[in-house]
């Protein structure tokens, strides 16, 4: 199935949304991808924070830093992750 794209007059945070459909590997390859790296630089580095960064989508070459969070607040969205994977 070759998904579908319509645009929509609905904003998020100020952005416009397109709503789609598609098999999961269709719709994944719409999606950029999140990474994630230290905070700061090599010689002034926060232990305790990391910078998530949206890897080059589409058009645009460039790791866009998108948030600073706190490497605990990481860890316990992983936590939260498996116990509803073991949950079913």
């Amino acid at each position: 199935m070759v998904g579908r794209i319509r645009q929509h007059g609905t904003t998020w945070f100020g952005q416009p949304v397109t709503f789609t459909t598609g098999t999961l590997v269709e719709l994944r390859r719409r999606l950029p991808l999140f990474t994630r790296q230290p905070f700061g630089t090599e010689d002034n580095r926060n232990e305790h924070l990391e910078t998530i960064l949206r890897e080059p989508f589409g058009g645009d070459n460039r790791r866009i830093p998108v948030a600073a969070v706190a490497q605990l607040a990481l860890r316990l969205e992983v936590v939260s992750r498996a116990e509803g994977a073991a949950q079913g």
